[in-house]
């Protein structure tokens, strides 16, 4: 569920914890197509990432994203350098 919930992150643009406890690995697959409406051909009528990813993993696992705060390990580089030759 580690790998998971980072590739969620990606989407979602944000941090994403895993408070599920299962440990293990695990072959999870999606059908995404039910939970976006295909018929509407404008943008703002269409759910956003967070909305489709919430649905199916509802719908398909029975997990939910619950958004909340909480502490993270964040490491920041704020300058980089070029190596010096040996």
């Amino acid at each position: 569920m580690k790998q998971f919930v980072g590739f969620l992150s990606g989407p979602l643009e944000a941090p994403v914890a895993d408070e599920t406890s299962l440990t293990g690995k695990y072959d999870l697959q999606f059908d995404f197509a039910r939970y976006v409406e295909f018929t509407s051909t404008h943008q703002s009528e269409q759910p956003g990432a967070a909305w489709v990813l919430n649905a199916a993993l509802k719908g398909e696992l029975g997990l939910q994203i619950t958004p909340r705060k909480t502490n993270f390990d964040i490491i920041v580089v704020d300058h980089v350098d070029e190596p010096t030759p040996n």
